[in-house]
């Protein structure tokens, strides 16, 4: 953690200064130990078993970060084939990483469907594309909640007018197209914005990634 030692600022008694003497600027640098500490806080709190922690990959693609993210069992979330990449880079194995994203060409969908990684869909025609491929059994659908945010959010992804995810109304006939091509929606997936720091946002969202979970197929159910 930064701090204050001697009139210097130090990160773990380092002095910055020190650091930008021999590694130059700009420099960024991170406090494993504390990461450590963080993530420990994170799975402490959330009583749910089995749980799975993904980090987004688009908040920070630092190789050295990335690795020491992947030895301590947290999975990783990328939306890009360059992120997917950069995953597989890290050391994140198939079964570590899940994907979603827009405008993939034809051999980038080839490419994530031969992986062996979790895939979410934003849409009914990505779920075609996606299930033209042989190799993909199972699907995740990117659901765009009906909730209503607070006007201060980023990027806001709800409602109809989202720019990413599948309209609430569209997710039976998303399971029905799934299920007569014989593959299985295994999970859903949200995101609503950033900048939102009232709980009860998320505690809405949750509610409704529960109630949509509930529509599709039995199987083993995941919210991502």
């Amino acid at each position: 953690m930064i701090h204050s030692n001697k009139n210097q600022l130090c990160i773990n008694d380092i002095p910055l200064e020190s650091l930008a003497e021999e590694y130059e600027t700009p420099l960024y640098v991170y406090d494993m130990d504390l990461m450590h500490d963080n993530l420990n806080v994170i799975r402490d709190a959330i009583a749910y078993r089995p749980l799975s922690l993904h980090f987004a990959c688009m908040a920070n693609n630092n190789i050295a970060l990335l690795k020491e993210l992947s030895s301590l069992q947290v999975n990783i979330f990328v939306c890009t084939p360059g992120e997917l990449i950069i995953a597989q880079t890290a050391g994140f194995k198939p079964n570590q990483i899940v994907v979603t994203g827009c405008n993939f060409s034809d051999s980038e969908i080839t490419q994530m469907a031969t992986s062996g990684i979790t895939l979410i869909v934003n849409s009914l025609q990505q779920l075609l594309e996606f299930t033209h491929r042989k190799e993909v059994k199972k699907l995740g659908l990117r659901i765009s909640p009906n909730i209503v945010l607070p006007s201060e959010t980023i990027n806001p992804a709800v409602g109809v007018k989202s720019r990413v995810g599948l309209p609430e109304h569209e997710v039976e006939k998303a399971v029905c197209t799934a299920e007569k091509l014989n593959v299985l929606i295994n999970g859903v997936h949200m995101y609503i914005g950033t900048n939102i720091l009232h709980h009860a946002y998320f505690t809405e969202a949750i509610r409704t990634a529960l109630r949509v979970n509930a529509l599709r197929q039995p199987a083993k159910k995941q919210v991502y």
